[in-house]
């Protein structure tokens, strides 16, 4: 993990170099204290490689510039903050339509068809209720630890990477290719082809 931050704050730093209003503030990293508190509230372990990128930086500054895609990468007292979010919404059977019925998802091989799992922790944030998570609760044929996206309002949940490893260094990858870059329009890292999305709607 040392080297996945290396090469990925050697990118963030290039793309500040080339665009002035993008910055970044990222957190010392957490103790193992925070994370066994954290996996006692969740009742899940994460795996050693995602303790091992927080035990480096602990998430950026909600105020920074979205680091990760684009999206806010949560600290670990953000997590709690986002994870309780859904929770309240579980407990007060907001997952259920007017006939009782709860919202199935359509997941991808490997994610439990729910609308939320408690399992399924939030480690980005783009703003607007959405998230990328860690899975912590895949069927027979995913992978504990594996990738995923979720969207508050939309059914799709997609496996992104079978490991955080593979996630991070993925997108160092795209970084170190210049895939994304800065909107000055949205305030944060865009992939290129998003933004030409974007620019031509």
């Amino acid at each position: 993990m040392d080297q996945a931050w290396n090469k990925l704050i050697k990118c963030l730093d290039q793309i500040t170099d080339n665009f002035k209003e993008f910055n970044y503030d990222l957190h010392p990293g957490v103790t193992d204290k925070k994370i066994v508190s954290l996996e006692q509230t969740i009742k899940k372990q994460f795996p050693d490689d995602f303790k091992a990128f927080y035990k480096i930086h602990n998430g950026e500054n909600n105020h920074g510039a979205g680091i990760m895609k684009g999206e806010e990468f949560l600290s670990m007292e953000r997590i709690l903050e986002e994870w309780n979010v859904w929770k309240e919404l579980l407990d007060n059977n907001s997952f259920y339509d007017d006939e009782d019925e709860a919202f199935i998802s359509d997941p991808d091989t490997g994610i439990k068809p729910d609308w939320w799992n408690p399992a399924w922790i939030p480690f980005t944030y783009d703003g607007n209720g959405n998230h990328i998570c860690i899975d912590l609760d895949p069927t027979e044929e995913g992978k504990y630890g594996q990738i995923i996206r979720i969207w508050h309002d939309e059914a799709v949940r997609e496996l992104l990477a079978d490991s955080f490893t593979e996630w991070i260094n993925e997108f160092v990858e795209q970084l170190e290719n210049d895939e994304f870059v800065y909107s000055d329009d949205y305030g944060v890292l865009v992939h290129k082809s998003d933004l030409e999305e974007w620019e031509g709607n």
